[in-house]
């Protein structure tokens, strides 16, 4: 599990590619560079002892760098392999709670939120210009 922790705000970056947020995108670089140094460090554990095994630990550390490989790619070079199919996954989730929650509770989010008179806290296209309050 703990190779798909940063997930969360990679669906972000990537839905923000237009904005580029700085902040979530300096913390997404900080936490991948802390990964790819901890690699580096069971690289050097192996080979001063040979005796030395973390499989678990590795599986997920090799997840995370592949995950934070593919978002420096597409932050630079704007290509990416995991993109198209991290927010595929996404999207589908959240048709999935929506349509639960209408089964269960008889409406869905967006129609509590506009009934509360709260703002929906889904994204804004960029064109979008923010509600004002009232």
């Amino acid at each position: 599990i703990e190779g798909f922790a940063m997930v969360p705000q990679y669906i972000f970056c990537y839905r923000e590619h237009g904005t580029r947020d700085w902040g979530a995108g300096l913390y997404v670089i900080s936490l991948g560079s802390y990964r790819v140094f901890y690699a580096l460090n069971w690289i050097y554990k192996k080979y001063q002892m040979p005796h030395y095994s973390d499989i678990q630990s590795w599986i997920g550390g090799i997840i995370e760098i592949l995950f934070f490989a593919d978002f420096l790619s597409y932050r630079f070079t704007g290509n990416s392999w995991l993109r198209s199919m991290v927010l595929t996954v996404d999207t589908k989730i959240n048709e999935i709670s929506d349509k639960v929650e209408l089964k269960v509770l008889g409406t869905s989010r967006t129609e509590r939120m506009a009934t509360e008179g709260g703002e929906i806290r889904r994204r804004r296209k960029l064109d979008e210009q923010p509600m004002e309050d009232v």
